[in-house]
């Protein structure tokens, strides 16, 4: 069973803060969704763009990638910020 930790979330559009508990094994799109549903970040309506999670001294959480296999630790800070998916433009 994983550790659940303490983590404090910053919304890099507006600087509010949001201290939450949660388990070490969950994936990016999991805590995605679920500050969505606590409205702490709207959804996002426009398929180009997506929410990068990047924890302080850690790196960024990637794709289905856990808490925990980034080392997130108790007290750490997670910046929630609107990044541009990637991708080869059609012509």
């Amino acid at each position: 069973m994983a550790d659940i930790i303490n983590l404090t979330f910053i919304n890099v559009s507006d600087d509010s803060e949001m201290d939450v508990d949660m388990s070490q094994d969950m994936t990016r799109e999991q805590i995605i969704d679920n500050l969505v549903l606590a409205g702490f970040i709207p959804p996002l309506l426009n398929n180009n763009e997506e929410y990068g999670l990047t924890v302080k001294g850690r790196g960024e959480l990637g794709e289905g990638q856990t808490l925990a296999q980034i080392n997130a630790q108790d007290g750490d800070r997670v910046r929630v910020a609107v990044v541009q998916r990637g991708g080869m433009r059609h012509e």
